[in-house]
């Protein structure tokens, strides 16, 4: 007797909220430089299409900018898009009333070319300005953007931004380029090519994901190494890339500790390879539920079946797994009436029995049976399953389909 073939499509679910919306500045645009004054040592400030055009008059310039509200419990991120003719030092404070150098970061930026700055702010709130102090004495900064982004509590490199890009660095085959606004291309220049960033701190006993944005020229395996002294086999892990395309991959780490620090061994042996994102979430601890007691399939009434040679599959309209086996017209196995679905919401775990009906279909010699629910969060959800002979008598090929709004 031949068995029924399973094809199955899992599916991770992580249910998010909804953030405040942030104070974004486009300079490229009138309305974006509008509340901008050129408030010490810029002798002009004119707003082009490139952007927001500085021109520097002393050893203390700054702009300042309107005020504006910010979520008053979300740390941030400020995204600074310029082009100087001067490297040096660019300087951003954060204030309701006077400019002070403990509420400041800054960034270095290189002459002659555009760059994002990304730096880290805390949790502002309402009424809030920024004030920006290009790098140099003299010539002229192009400024073409201010955006923010919500910033989580876990390690965050975008290599499309410094200081991030610029943090990663001894390279072993393989070559750092500039970073452009996709990311950080490395040319892979032999065959054991990987660089290293800058040590970090994790949260200890707790598991990761860390997820990567990249795009490889070459398909194969990665690798990711996790260390404080020395990277070792045993603290890394691989994983497929497949190449040719922009692939945002999602890895299971363990928990790591304090002053860690990341190789990053991209696949290939040549090529290039465009590291955009490394950044990590917390990993529950899935626990099982109680499975419930499987319960055979009411078969006496709205059944549709699709047949293989002596195999046939009988499908009820009660629910997802409302379905028996026969071989010769004798049953032999039967479905699971009470499957589940797990999900995660704010690192809560959560089951659904699915027991809602489904609709039957028959299109030829192909049994759709489809299901549709909502669940405890409001999300809707869809579980589609198909049927069909295989291509050898005996055989039914089965795929299933789980969708998550």
């Amino acid at each position: 007797m031949r068995g029924v073939v399973c094809r199955w499509i899992w599916l991770l679910a992580i249910a998010t909220g909804h953030s405040q919306s942030l104070p974004e500045f486009d300079f490229t645009q009138p309305s974006g430089t509008q509340g901008w004054i050129a408030a010490h040592d810029i002798s002009q400030l004119s707003p082009t299409t490139n952007g927001l055009v500085a021109t520097i008059s002393g050893a203390d310039p700054y702009l300042t900018g309107p005020a504006r509200d910010y979520p008053a419990n979300q740390p941030l991120w400020a995204k600074l898009r310029l082009r100087s003719d001067q490297a040096g030092t660019c300087q951003l404070f954060y204030y309701t009333t006077a400019p002070s150098e403990a509420a400041s970061v800054v960034f270095t930026v290189p002459a002659d070319v555009w760059v994002e700055g990304r730096v880290p702010l805390p949790a502002l709130g309402a009424n809030y300005r920024i004030r920006i102090d290009p790098p140099g004495t003299g010539d002229q900064v192009t400024l073409s953007s201010l955006r923010f982004e919500a910033r989580g509590a876990l390690p965050d490199f975008d290599f499309a931004t410094i200081p991030d890009a610029n943090q990663w660095g001894a390279p072993n085959d393989l070559q750092i380029l500039s970073p452009t606004v996709e990311g950080l291309p490395l040319r892979i220049t032999g065959g054991d090519p990987y660089f290293s960033g800058p040590p970090r701190d994790y949260p200890p006993g707790q598991l990761l994901w860390m997820r990567l944005r990249l795009k490889s020229d070459q398909a194969g395996m990665a690798q990711l190494f996790y260390f404080q002294t020395g990277a070792t086999e045993e603290n890394s892990v691989r994983f497929n890339v497949a190449g040719g395309a922009w692939e945002e991959l999602l890895v299971p780490l363990p928990a790591l500790s304090s002053a860690t620090r990341l190789r990053f061994d991209p696949p290939g042996i040549g090529g290039t390879c465009v590291v955009s994102r490394i950044h990590f979430e917390l990993r529950p601890v899935l626990q099982q539920p109680p499975w419930p007691k499987p319960v055979p399939p009411d078969l006496t009434s709205n059944t549709l079946s699709v047949s293989s040679g002596s195999l046939t599959l009988v499908h009820g309209s009660e629910g997802p797994g409302a379905f028996a086996v026969r071989f010769s017209g004798e049953t032999v196995a039967i479905g699971n009436t009470r499957s589940m679905i797990g999900y995660t919401k704010d690192l809560t775990q959560r089951w659904i029995t699915l027991t809602n009906s489904v609709s039957l279909q028959l299109t030829g010699s192909v049994l759709q049976a489809n299901a549709k629910f909502l669940d405890a969060d409001g999300a809707e959800w869809r579980v589609e399953q198909s049927f069909r002979p295989a291509s050898a008598p005996g055989a039914i090929d089965v795929e299933s389909r789980v969708v998550v709004n």
